[in-house]
């Protein structure tokens, strides 16, 4: 166990003998030959409490018509700064739009394009100490603007090793960057189900790799031969290697195991959190709920029986993934969202702190899509049944938990 973890657990143990505060979970710390902290959790209890994310946000931006700063065409993305500020990433109209605490629009940039300023696919925008990361994944391209929208600098990255193309995580203090690298599946592969290889690299503020990191899986795809047609889809229920960073550390999980890594910038192996729980089994009936929301999705009927010729023809695995995917906060803490089933609409997490302690759960109002956490806020993404995007920021005050920990 790390010197840090020891001394929380310690303290967490002192307290908890001295009040009558319920008990949030127990786990099992040890460490290994190596000095790599383990954190090993029985279970999550069901008498945890939530975090208490309120019913009703503090600020909802977008509309259906009227102000047109508030009309989006596809949200990707949005950050919230110390001043209140919600910076809006529309991927849909290559733009960033900034707000503050009381839905009043600040500034913008950005347009469609390839020059300096421009964007052809948003995909984040964050705090990037007192100014503001963006990155677009079309373009490979980490854009750094100030206060007010002000260009400040572009990065275009390399090509990681193979081609790769480089997808940035997180950006440091310094510049240099966090990124993912991952092997592309392409249709020439033989059928069956197969699983790309890539890895975690650092990269200097100017673009160019300095370091390889860690090695992480891709998105499971499955070949299929329907019809005389090779047919290549993602895999159904299938299995995902998920990452996630902050400028201190790498989080690293197989979607089928809830077990993350987490490793220092230089790729030291420092925690690794487990927590047991079985496997939900796939079924029948969740093989006949996907094909019938397949159907549903399908407005031209005589398309149907090739859609459920496919389904038929496709391998599916025996149990369902745990994790859909991985967040970090700004306190470090690190979010585990649970898998869930392509017809489930609401989004839940087990939530847990920079040393591996669970905080609690959290569950996100049904149909809304976490864009951004932090202590006592989240930001979300909602979109209507008319296709309207909305972000919305919930806050609540956060209260001092007590977590105890068993030794081994």
């Amino acid at each position: 166990m790390t010197r840090k973890l020891s001394v929380f657990v310690a303290a967490v143990l002192a307290l908890a003998a001295c009040t009558e505060q319920p008990e949030l979970g127990d786990a099992l710390s040890s460490f290994d030959s190596a000095g790599v902290a383990i954190i090993e959790y029985t279970a999550l209890p069901e008498s945890a409490a939530d975090l208490p994310i309120p019913a009703q946000p503090s600020l909802q931006l977008g509309v259906v018509e009227g102000d047109p700063a508030q009309e989006f065409e596809f949200v990707a993305s949005a950050t919230r700064l110390a001043d209140g500020t919600v910076v809006i990433a529309d991927a849909g109209a290559s733009e960033l739009r900034a707000f503050g605490p009381n839905g009043e629009l600040r500034w913008t940039a950005g347009r469609e394009g390839e020059g300096p300023g421009e964007y052809r696919n948003i995909e984040w925008v964050r705090r990037h100490g007192d100014s503001r990361a963006v990155y677009d994944r079309a373009l490979g391209r980490l854009t750094v603007l100030g206060l007010d929208g002000a260009l400040i600098r572009t990065v275009n990255l390399r090509p990681a090793p193979g081609g790769l193309r480089p997808h940035v995580l997180a950006v440091r203090p310094d510049g240099s960057m966090i990124v993912r690298a991952q092997q592309m599946v392409t249709p020439n592969i033989a059928p069956g189900v197969h699983k790309p290889v890539g890895f975690i690299a650092l990269y200097s503020s100017s673009g160019e790799l300095a370091d390889s990191v860690v090695s992480v899986g891709g998105r499971e795809w499955a070949l299929t031969v329907v019809d005389g047609r090779r047919l290549l889809a993602a895999h159904i229920f299938g299995r995902e290697g998920l990452a996630a960073a902050s400028p201190q550390a790498i989080h690293i999980a197989d979607s089928d195991r809830l077990e993350v890594q987490s490793f220092a910038v230089d790729g030291e192996l420092r925690r690794v959190l487990r927590v047991a729980q079985p496997a939900s089994p796939v079924t029948q009936a969740d093989i006949d709920a996907y094909r019938e929301l397949r159907l549903a999705r399908e407005s031209d009927e005589s398309r149907h029986p090739r859609i459920r010729r496919e389904i038929d023809a496709a391998p599916f695995p025996e149990t369902h993934p745990h994790l859909r995917q991985l967040y970090t906060d700004r306190a470090g803490r690190l979010w585990l969202e649970e898998y869930r089933r392509p017809w489930e609409t609401q989004s839940r997490f087990d939530v847990f702190d920079a040393d591996g302690i669970f905080v609690g759960r959290a569950l996100l109002p049904d149909g809304e899509r976490l864009l951004e956490a932090g202590p006592g806020f989240v930001l979300t993404r909602r979109v209507d049944d008319l296709g309207v995007h909305y972000v919305r920021l919930y806050e609540w005050q956060e209260v001092e938990q007590v977590t105890r920990i068993s030794g081994t």
